[in-house]
């Protein structure tokens, strides 16, 4: 039980760090191509941070709760 729940975390955390590292690399693309517009791709760029930060929450409720 230990060690899949171990596994678990671990592939979780890896997810997160992914995304993390793929919304930061998005941030610097979009502040580079458009400094002063405000288009679509930054509406999507903050709805992917948002679900980045309710994952992270459910990552951590799920190892509270493990």
């Amino acid at each position: 039980m230990f060690i899949t729940t171990s596994i678990a975390t671990v592939v979780i955390n890896r997810l997160l760090l992914k995304n993390t590292f793929g919304a930061i690399i998005k941030m610097r693309e979009l502040y580079n191509v458009e400094k002063k517009k405000i288009q679509w791709s930054s509406l999507v760029f903050t709805i992917e941070v948002l679900s980045l930060a309710v994952k992270s929450i459910f990552a951590v409720l799920f190892n509270l709760w493990i």
